[in-house]
């Protein structure tokens, strides 16, 4: 998906894995074109963060039998992917199998940070010692890669991330690697380092949009706005490039912001979509808040069962995007609306999406072609979008001004699909 035009899903690239394991499939691949396979199923994946090891105000982590508890609440919300710290404790083991009985994969971080300090060989044979290697569908292998602050040593220069991306796939043959960095547009050039310069870093590269009550000058009323330049800077940055691309989504509030809505989630997700993304990560499920960790099970239990729908919505799409050419349009007179449009088989689907945050837009399809059929793809009650019926107010309307509510997301296809669902 991190291309303009190009083929979306192809016959995945298996990896072999070590030793006896070397018959079994991964859990996460990645095909020609960066597009991203759990189990050897296609999908555009929506997991979470939980950061395990940051304590409470009483030195209180999530790890051990905390750790059980939450990947079992994850599980049961069918979330298909998560990252966690992977420590050497007897525990291991059974938080791998919990994770794998509800068909969640890992992205495994290593000892808190593991690069940061101390020999990284000796902390990863000390954590692998405890798992079996085909448990873990990528490793973590490095945070705010082009972010600059050189207190933490930041940016990290792409041949160390190359290195150590090297260093994970010799103690660990095969193995995929994961990092992320910060997307921030042209604007903001001089609080990155370019993030083209990480092509190939690391197998897949997930980008922060964190734009709603962050201390950065970015206004509130342009958070939705703000991501959708953010995703495009990456889409320019990897262009050309068969790069497995992330999205990390903001499901925290900052200490002076408002909590994103679950409309904002959704406008932040599909605007990956829009973007090329291969796969998207909230952070997160246990993060770190102003003060203390902030739990989402605790602090925001409705947000968390809507994102869960989301991520199915999301994985819903890939039989309406798969082998299609992608491209943006442009409308007139619009800014805050952005459009996307995919085309298979002559068959066409739009996304748009509205950036503004309070105010609504009218839409002609007309402008989008005049002589086309169009009907609306909704969710529905099992988390996935579904063609509207053909005498509902949205749907077969040649000419009907559509209304784009604030941060409002909806999608269309014209009445001659192919797709199935």
């Amino acid at each position: 998906m991190g291309k303009i035009i190009r083929n979306l899903v192809i016959p995945i690239i298996a990896f072999s894995l070590i030793c006896s394991f070397c018959s079994a499939s991964p859990p996460l691949s990645i095909g020609k074109y960066g597009e991203i396979s759990i189990r050897g199923n296609p999908t555009i994946p929506f997991g979470l963060y939980h950061v395990s090891w940051i304590e409470d105000s009483l030195g209180r982590s999530r790890m051990g039998d905390s750790l059980l508890t939450d990947i079992g609440i994850i599980g049961a919300l069918k979330f298909p992917l998560m990252q966690y710290n992977i420590e050497a404790s007897p525990l291991t083991t059974e938080q791998l199998r919990r994770a794998e009985s509800f068909g969640i994969v890992v992205i495994g971080e290593l000892e808190n940070g593991w690069w940061r300090d101390g020999p990284a060989q000796k902390r990863a044979t000390t954590a692998q010692a405890a798992i079996n290697p085909s448990d873990i569908g990528a490793w973590n292998i490095g945070d705010d890669i082009n972010w600059r602050d050189p207190k933490r040593g930041l940016p990290l220069e792409p041949e160390a991330l190359r290195a150590r991306s090297k260093l994970m796939k010799k103690r660990v043959p095969n193995a995929l690697t994961y990092a992320s960095g910060v997307a921030l547009d042209a604007e903001h050039g001089g609080t990155i380092r370019s993030m083209g310069d990480y092509r190939g870093a690391a197998d897949i590269l997930g980008f922060t949009s964190y734009t709603l009550g962050e201390d950065t000058g970015i206004d509130d009323s342009l958070a939705l706005e703000q991501t959708v330049r953010n995703f495009r800077a990456v889409e320019d940055a990897f262009s050309g490039v068969d790069q497995a691309l992330f999205a990390i989504l903001q499901l925290f509030s900052f200490s002076s912001g408002p909590k994103p809505t679950i409309g904002e989630v959704r406008n932040w997700a599909y605007s990956a979509i829009m973007h090329g993304f291969d796969g998207i990560m909230g952070y997160g499920f246990y993060v770190e808040g102003s003060h203390y960790p902030t739990y989402l099970p605790d602090s925001d239990p409705q947000l968390l069962r809507a994102v869960a729908t989301l991520s199915h919505e999301i994985a819903s799409l890939i039989p309406w995007i798969r082998d299609c050419q992608r491209h943006h349009l442009a409308l007139s007179g619009n800014t805050s609306v952005h459009v996307t449009e995919w085309i298979r088989h002559g068959s066409r689907l739009l996304i748009f999406l509205n950036s503004d945050r309070t105010k609504s837009v009218d839409i002609s399809l007309a402008t989008i072609s005049p002589s086309q059929t169009w009907s609306e793809l909704l969710p529905n009650n099992e988390g996935s979008l579904s063609l509207t019926q053909q005498n509902s107010e949205t749907a077969s309307r040649k000419s009907h001004s559509i209304i784009l509510g604030p941060a409002a997301v909806r999608i269309f296809t014209d009445e001659g699909t192919h797709f199935t669902h």
